[in-house]
């Protein structure tokens, strides 16, 4: 048997699979070449190699052969009977004279406990630690399969960083780097089963035949699983999906903002009216054929209608709300001498620091809101009741605004 072993003779891996009743084996532990996750694939080549290797111990001073390399299979006869070796050790001494001393002792022996071993590293549940001497990193990783998927968490020390990732079942990668900077954390969603493009208006990719807003503010927060969704204008937001022929179910929720508001989804040719003032459930089962469906919102009014959670699946009952499969947004978290909270989803970041808090706008750079020991400075401002501003009292009775001084 030929075993690979790690720090300790942990993590064994052994060839050929099948074991016999008493295996003579061959143990190499802490190789650093072989260290990775593909150990088992130097074994076959290795045990060709090794397997059925005869050799004699032997120990023996001469006046210089001095020609052997390392390894070099050489015989030794005594009497009448030749033994063969093998060139493992060879001391030169060079003084008045030469002086040759080579031999070969006999190997270490070793068990291995083959209940815990393996033939693969590729194991559905394993956990192990790698150290890597030239590199200077320690990685532990932890490897878990389940019905949803494979699930991977991993921790490296390098100098000066540490980083900690999670690779879940469902999609998601968590990352955390500790520096002498400060921590960052980042955890990012890939894909999904929503057969719509840009479901959230945030990316602005063309899947749409024009610009759409998205919004995020308390209500989206509050009443949606993406936390923010798409905000209709006063104009018409189209997309064609290319599908296969079979029934699919189309679903959001939406909310006007006034009960003037006109809007409305079109499917194909079939019109549906928006009228909900109160957050609705809209799901609709689609029996698509030609490969093709378009669907369409129409508005009157400027930020007169938000569409959350708006998702195409395949199947007659609505799936809960998820990106498209091509789609991957970051959520990144930083913490040194401020905290910085950032989306890719998002044109704007926050950073508190200890002199205030600022949003700026990722683009343009400009910072759209700050507050200090000074105050609020703020480019839009929006007040749902009353609102004081140097001693004026601002109230909204109807469609009026009255003032008064308090």
């Amino acid at each position: 048997m030929l075993v690979l072993s790690r720090s300790a003779e942990s993590d064994s891996v052994y060839y050929p699979e099948n074991l016999p009743s008493n295996p003579c084996e061959i143990k190499i532990s802490n190789n650093q070449i072989m260290n990775g996750n593909d150990r088992a694939n130097y074994l076959p080549d290795i045990y060709d190699k090794l397997n059925g290797l005869e050799f004699y111990t032997n120990d023996f001073v001469s006046t210089g052969i001095v020609y052997y390399d390392l390894c070099d299979r050489y015989s030794v006869k005594v009497g009448n009977i030749t033994y063969s070796c093998v060139m493992f050790n060879d001391e030169i001494l060079v003084t008045q004279g030469l002086q040759e001393n080579i031999y070969t002792e006999l190997p270490e022996e070793t068990e291995t406990d083959y209940k815990k071993a393996d033939k693969t590293d590729q194991r559905i549940n394993k956990a192990f630690i790698i150290v890597d001497k030239q590199q200077q990193t320690i990685n532990a990783t932890v490897k878990t399969v389940t019905e949803q998927g494979t699930a991977i968490t991993n921790l490296q020390l390098r100098d000066g960083e540490i980083q900690t990732t999670i690779d879940d079942a469902n999609g998601k990668l968590a990352q955390l780097k500790a520096t002498v900077e400060g921590l960052e954390n980042n955890v990012t969603t890939v894909g999904g089963g929503n057969l719509i493009k840009d479901s959230l208006g945030s990316l602005n990719d063309g899947s749409w035949s024009d610009n759409v807003t998205t919004i995020r503010d308390t209500y989206t927060l509050g009443n949606s699983i993406a936390g923010q969704g798409i905000m209709l204008n006063a104009n018409a937001i189209e997309q064609k999906i290319q599908l296969p022929n079979d029934i699919h179910t189309l679903s959001f929720n939406y909310k006007k903002t006034l009960s003037t508001v006109n809007a409305k989804l079109y499917i194909n040719e079939t019109v549906y009216n928006l009228d909900a003032v109160e957050t609705k459930l809209f799901e609709q089962q689609i029996n698509v054929v030609n490969n093709s469906l378009t669907i369409k919102f129409e508005c009157d009014t400027d930020n007169g209608c938000y569409i959350l959670d708006l998702m195409l699946n395949l199947g007659s009952t609505k799936d809960v709300w998820t990106q498209n499969a091509n789609e991957t947004s970051t959520d990144t978290v930083k913490i040194g001498k401020g905290i910085q909270v950032e989306s890719s989803t998002m044109n704007t970041y926050f950073r508190a620091d200890a002199d205030g808090t600022r949003v700026i706008n990722r683009t343009t750079g400009d910072t759209v809101r700050e507050d200090t020991d000074k105050g609020t400075i703020t480019n839009e401002f929006t007040s749902r009741s009353t609102s004081i501003v140097n001693g004026v009292l601002f109230t909204r009775v109807g469609d009026q605004v009255w003032e008064s001084v308090v």
